[in-house]
C-alpha cells in the first residue's frame, strides 16, 4: 500500500469513528434511545461501517492492484508478440518467403553430416539493370518456387542465402545429391521466367557449388562456388585437398607472427568512438590489433580477421585476450577519465576458469567509479550451451558495477527469451542489419522490431556499422540510442 492510499484509509476510519462517537453521545445525552436499543443501533452502524470500509479498500487498493497486474500482463503479451515477430523476421526472407541464412545456420548446426548446393543466378545484376529491381524480385520469387517444388519432390530444403544465391540442403545423405544439382541447373535453364509487367522472357543460368558431408558445409560450399566461377564451370564440388597445403603454410606463418608480437609487446588496443544522438563520443570500444613492423621500417596494424581463427586453434587466443584486457583497463584507470569503455568477451572466455580468475583480479583493481565506466560486450552465439553459467557471470559483475551489452543482436543466434530474463544494459544491433538498412526493407523492419522490443524492456540500443549520413538518419529516426561506425570515427590508437 503506498502512502497516499494509507492516509486515505486513515481519514475514512477517523470519519466513521468520529461520526459514531457523536451519534452515541447525542443519543445518551438526550435519552433518545435506551441502552439496549443503542446496542442494537451500534451493531447495525458497525456492520454498515465495515461494508463502507470494504468498498473503500476495494476501490483504493484492490482495484489499482488488479489494474496494475492487467497492465503488466498486457505488457508481457506485447513483448512476447514482438519477440515472435522479430524471431520470424530473423529466420525468414521477406521477398521469397523461404527460410534465410540465419535459419540455415541454425538448422545445420547439430547435423553431423549435411550436403549443400549453393545455386547462384548468373548475371543477376544485369537483370536488375535492364528490367528494374521489382522485376529482379519477381525472378527471385519464381526461381524460389521452382527450387521449392523440386525440393519437395526430392525431400530437400531450400533457403535464400543472400542476394541472388539459394541453398539446396539435404540432411539425409542421399547419394544422388550431385545428380540433383545437375537437374536443378537444367530445370532452371529450360524454363525461362516470364515477367508480365515487362512482357519479357528471362532465361536463367546458374553456377552451383557443392559440399558433400564436410565439417563446415556452408563454408566449403562457398569455396566450391567460388572455384566454379573462377574456372567458368557450371558445377564444382569441394575437394578438401585443394587448400590443405596452403592452409598449413598460412597457419605456421601466423602462429609465429603472433608469438613474436606477444614477446615484443606489439599487441595493442585500438579504440573506436560510440556517439549519442548529438554525435558526441560517450564510449570507446577496445579492439585488438597487432603492430607489424616491416623490413623498411613501415608500421602497419593487422586486423583480427587475419589472425583470430588461427590464434584460437594455436592456443594463443587466451594470452591475446589477457593482454588487451590489461591494457584497456589500464587506460580506463589512467587515460580515459570521462567516458565508458566496452571490452569484448566470448562465451568461451566466461567458461575458462583461468581467464575469469585473471579477469576478476583485474576488475577489482579498479575503484568503484572506474568499474562503473566499463561495459562487457558479450557475444551470444551458438556455442552457448548453458545460460545459467552466463547469468551467474553477468550477475556477479553487475554487482561490481560493470555494465552488460549483448553484441551482434539480430544475428542468427539471438535468444529473445534470455534477453527478457536478464535485461542487459545495451543491445548492440548486428552490423549486417545496419549497413544496408537504407537499401534493404527487410533489414529496416528487423531493426525497427528490435528497437521496439528493447524500448518495451527499457534496454538501450546501439547501431554499429553506421557508414553514411543516410544510414545514421534512418536508425536515429527508428529510435536507436547510440551509434558506432566509420561515419563518426575509425578505430585508432588512443592519443
Amino acid at each position: 500500500m503506498n502512502n497516499k492510499v494509507f492516509y486515505k484509509t486513515v481519514v475514512v476510519l477517523c470519519i466513521i469513528y468520529l461520526a459514531y462517537g457523536l451519534i452515541t453521545s447525542a443519543c445518551l445525552s438526550f435519552k433518545f434511545v435506551t441502552p439496549n436499543e443503542l446496542f442494537i443501533i451500534s451493531g447495525i452502524y458497525f456492520f454498515f461501517s465495515l461494508v463502507i470500509i470494504a468498498l473503500f479498500i476495494k476501490k483504493a487498493i484492490i482495484n489499482p492492484i488488479n489494474k496494475k497486474e492487467e497492465e503488466c500482463k498486457l505488457e508481457l503479451e506485447d513483448i512476447s508478440k514482438k519477440s515472435k515477430e522479430i524471431s520470424f523476421k530473423l529466420y525468414n526472407d521477406n521477398i521469397t518467403n523461404l527460410k534465410n541464412m540465419n535459419a540455415l545456420d541454425k538448422d545445420i548446426d547439430d547435423c553431423e553430416s549435411v550436403c549443400i548446393a549453393l545455386v547462384d543466378i548468373l548475371a543477376f545484376d544485369d537483370i536488375n539493370e535492364l528490367y528494374g529491381f521489382e522485376s529482379g524480385n519477381v525472378v527471385l520469387r519464381k526461381v524460389a518456387n521452382i527450387l521449392k517444388e523440386y525440393a519437395l519432390e526430392n525431400n530437400l530444403v531450400v533457403y535464400r542465402v543472400h542476394g541472388n544465391t539459394f541453398a539446396v540442403v539435404d540432411v539425409n545423405l542421399n547419394l544422388k545429391f550431385e545428380q540433383y544439382a545437375k537437374e536443378i541447373s537444367n530445370i532452371l535453364k529450360n524454363n525461362p521466367i516470364y515477367v508480365e509487367d515487362k512482357q519479357a522472357e528471362i532465361y536463367i543460368d546458374v553456377t552451383i557449388g557443392i559440399s558433400l558431408c564436410q565439417k563446415e558445409a556452408l563454408k566449403t560450399a562457398t569455396i566450391a562456388l567460388k572455384d566454379a566461377k573462377k574456372k567458368f564451370l557450371k558445377i564444382s564440388a569441394y575437394d578438401s585437398e585443394l587448400s590443405t597445403k596452403e592452409k598449413i603454410e598460412n597457419s605456421n606463418l601466423w602462429r609465429e607472427k603472433i608469438k613474436q608480437a606477444i614477446e615484443q609487446d606489439n599487441i595493442t588496443p585500438f579504440y573506436q568512438g560510440i556517439v549519442n544522438k548529438n554525435q558526441e563520443i560517450i564510449k570507446y570500444e577496445a579492439l585488438i590489433r597487432i603492430k607489424d613492423i616491416k623490413e623498411d621500417g613501415r608500421v602497419e596494424y593487422i586486423l583480427p580477421f587475419d589472425f583470430f581463427e588461427i590464434a584460437i586453434k594455436s592456443k594463443q587466443y587466451e594470452q591475446l585476450s589477457k593482454i588487451v584486457f590489461t591494457k584497456a583497463l589500464h587506460d580506463v584507470k589512467n587515460k580515459i577519465k570521462d567516458k565508458f569503455v566496452t571490452i569484448n568477451l566470448s562465451y568461451k572466455d566466461i567458461l575458462n576458469r583461468n581467464f575469469t580468475d585473471f579477469l576478476e583480479k583485474e576488475v577489482k583493481s579498479l575503484d568503484k567509479a572506474d568499474r562503473e565506466r566499463v561495459v562487457f560486450e558479450i557475444l551470444e552465439s551458438e556455442s552457448i550451451s548453458n545460460y545459467e553459467n552466463l547469468d551467474i557471470f553477468i550477475n556477479y559483475y553487475r554487482k561490481l558495477g560493470i555494465k552488460i551489452a549483448i553484441d551482434d543482436f539480430g544475428s542468427g543466434y539471438s535468444n529473445f527469451e534470455h534477453i527478457i530474463k536478464t535485461k542487459p544494459d545495451y543491445l548492440k544491433i548486428d552490423g549486417s542489419l545496419i549497413k544496408d538498412i537504407h537499401k534493404n526493407n527487410n533489414s529496416y523492419e528487423m531493426v525497427k522490431s528490435i528497437v521496439d522490443f528493447s524500448q518495451a524492456l527499457g534496454i538501450k540500443t546501439i547501431a554499429e556499422f553506421v557508414h553514411c549520413k543516410e544510414v545514421f538518419e534512418i536508425v536515429e529516426e527508428l529510435g536507436v540510442d547510440e551509434f558506432q561506425g566509420f561515419y563518426f570515427a575509425k578505430p585508432a590508437i588512443l592519443n
